[in-house]
């Protein structure tokens, strides 16, 4: 997660100005505040508890947000001009023949 947030939202690789060392820091405290968020949501599961095993409730969650990808998935593909996958390419034709 500390890699993601760096990398692909904060963008640490192309901003301008930033040294190694301070790059490092951001990067330290990133992590620090990724590890107090994991740390924060496993308290909540313990509070709510009602005799459900934290891997259940991450299914339940899971199961959730399952749907509704697929859902998007398969609305995008129906609404795809054309399949990607499905073109040939010259040289694919040329053997096929």
């Amino acid at each position: 997660l500390t890699t993601t947030i760096c990398i692909d939202l904060l963008r640490l690789e192309n901003r301008e100005g930033l040294t190694a060392a301070e790059q490092v820091k951001i990067r330290r405290r990133v992590h620090i505040c990724v590890v107090a968020a994991v740390v924060l949501m496993l308290l909540a599961f313990r509070l709510v508890g009602d005799a459900t095993s934290l891997i259940n409730a991450i299914y339940v969650i899971a199961s959730y947000t399952y749907g509704p990808l697929l859902g998007l998935f398969a609305y995008s593909r129906r609404n795809c001009p054309e399949d990607p996958c499905a073109t040939t390419s010259a040289s694919q034709k040329e053997f096929a023949a």
